[in-house]
């Protein structure tokens, strides 16, 4: 029995152009794929919560997201072979 897997980047809303992407090693590597894919607006938001720095277009918002919307139009699935 063969217990290697892999990890596949799903791209959720139907119509979408884009229906993702197998054969990630790791959970991880389908995760930065993710990130990747995100428009530039939600990757900004990224950085700058990683970073830790305010969302200068609005004062009394804290920080930006981690996980901002466009990250949850996505899904990561393990593949047993």
């Amino acid at each position: 029995m063969n217990n290697q897997s892999s990890w596949t980047a799903l791209c959720l809303p139907s119509g979408h152009t884009h229906k993702g992407k197998e054969g990630f090693k790791t959970e991880q590597d389908a995760l930065e794929y993710i990130f990747s894919q995100m428009c530039d607006g939600c990757r900004l938001s990224r950085q700058r919560a990683l970073d830790g720095t305010s969302d200068p277009d609005n004062e009394n918002h804290q920080f930006d997201h981690i996980y901002p919307p466009c990250f949850f139009e996505w899904d990561v699935e393990e593949i047993h072979h």
